[in-house]
């Protein structure tokens, strides 16, 4: 569906009376589990709307958060995602460093977290993306975010300011 911007579950609430026009333009409506916000997510991939409109503006049925991980695992695996990244496992007996190919790690989530890192990264306003993900305050969105101080300066080398 597009670029998936709602948190787990989040899917699985869909109906086509998520669906309204406004101003002539589809959007997808919801209030967030987490913060309670209402948000609209405008259709504004073709592909999105040509697939919804096919489906009369209905959503497919629900499927398990749990079966939605492990297809995205598989298709993350057949991407090519498989770099070994060590992690650190807390829920053992302390801290314990593992390796586990990387397409293992990937979730539902991860759609949620990677849309509002690289919407950011590519001069995006973070206040607009805020209204995607629902994040009420700038410092928790900044934290939320997966980029690092080297790629965050780098968004300044395209501002006018620092042309001069």
């Amino acid at each position: 569906m597009g670029k998936p911007k709602v948190r787990k579950g989040g899917y699985a609430q869909l109906s086509s009376l998520n669906i309204e026009t406004i101003d002539d333009q589809k959007v997808i409506t919801k209030t967030t589990e987490k913060t309670g916000v209402k948000v609209a997510l405008p259709v504004i991939k073709p592909q999105l709307l040509k697939t919804l409109k096919k489906r009369d503006f209905a959503f497919p049925k629900k499927v398990h958060i749990d079966t939605i991980n492990i297809v995205i695992k598989e298709l993350a695996k057949l991407a090519g995602i498989t770099k070994p990244v060590e992690i650190t496992d807390t829920r053992l007996s302390g801290k314990q460093s593992i390796v586990k190919p990387k397409y293992e790690l990937v979730k539902n989530h991860t759609s949620r977290r990677s849309f509002c890192t690289n919407a950011y990264l590519n001069n995006m306003e973070a206040h607009k993306i805020m209204i995607f993900s629902g994040h009420k305050k700038l410092e928790t969105f900044m934290r939320y975010i997966k980029a690092d101080h080297l790629q965050k300066a780098k968004l300044f080398e395209a501002e006018p300011f620092f042309q001069k």
